[in-house]
């Protein structure tokens, strides 16, 4: 048992399982990897690249909404569709190659690259609805159209937290971004302030999302065991208090360490 301490249960993760991760959550979650604003959502012949529909009826993108970069509701908002694909991990080890920049790769992190493809529908005046200001109607309001952008591809890294947060019965595997790059965006100005505004969507906006609630699991065995087992139930705990840190990312591995109860009749 010289694995559990400090908990009862271990469970460990290699990141070289990945790319057979990747392939399994194309053909049956493709919603995790398809990301869509309602215009694209509506629109499969504008997406960069096309989704099988999985035979499982899950999902083929998860639904994001659009961008509204202005206050009010005159200006429509930025529409955008983001499609991974393809990603390699790394659990507290640098074996996706991090720019230099990102190195070294601070304690309990995962280092993430990702490959992507994604198109943007940004709006844009329509100066053919100008009315003339009147009496009655001294400002105008004009219309807007989405202009289309062509579909881009590029690659990015990001550094990654993990924390595993006990909050009352349950507890709850959260993520931050530490660092993010985007390599192929000159001149390095540009780059950096495009980094650090995703920085700053993926932890406000998208990564929350993604956050992950895990309730004890309780295993009753009142009706597999005779009426005189000393056991009725086994409870699983997702935290271990004394484990530091937990889940421990280190040597391509995740760890993450459970407490077990066990009740009686």
């Amino acid at each position: 048992m010289a694995l559990t301490p400090p908990g009862d249960l271990y469970f460990g993760l290699n990141d070289s399982l990945f790319p057979k991760l990747l392939a399994a959550i194309q053909s049956q979650r493709p919603s995790l990897l398809n990301f869509m604003t309602p215009y694209f959502a509506q629109r499969s012949a504008y997406w960069c690249s096309p989704i099988p529909q999985p035979i499982n009826g899950a999902p083929q993108f998860f639904p994001f909404p659009a961008v509204q970069f202005s206050s009010g509701t005159a200006i429509p908002p930025t529409e955008f569709v983001l499609q991974i694909t393809d990603f390699s991990i790394g659990f507290g080890v640098d074996n996706v190659g991090l720019p230099a920049d990102m190195l070294p790769l601070q304690p309990q992190r995962t280092a993430i690259r990702v490959s992507f493809s994604a198109r943007i529908a940004v709006p844009k005046l329509d100066p053919s609805t100008f009315r003339c200001p009147t009496a009655a109607e001294p400002s105008q309001t004009p219309a807007y159209v989405l202009q289309l952008c062509d579909c881009f591809t590029g690659i990015f890294y990001a550094t990654v937290a993990t924390k595993i947060m006990q909050c009352g019965s349950s507890a709850w595997l959260a993520y931050s971004v530490d660092k993010f790059e985007t390599t192929n965006v000159v001149p390095t100005g540009l780059r950096e302030s495009v980094d650090l505004l995703l920085v700053l969507l993926l932890d406000s906006q998208v990564l929350p999302k993604l956050w992950v609630k895990i309730a004890p699991m309780v295993i009753d065995l009142t009706s597999s065991l005779p009426a005189g087992a000393p056991i009725k139930t086994i409870t699983i705990t997702p935290s271990a208090p004394s484990a530091a840190p937990n889940p421990d990312v280190s040597a391509d591995i995740l760890r993450a360490r459970f407490i077990l109860k066990v009740t009686a009749p």
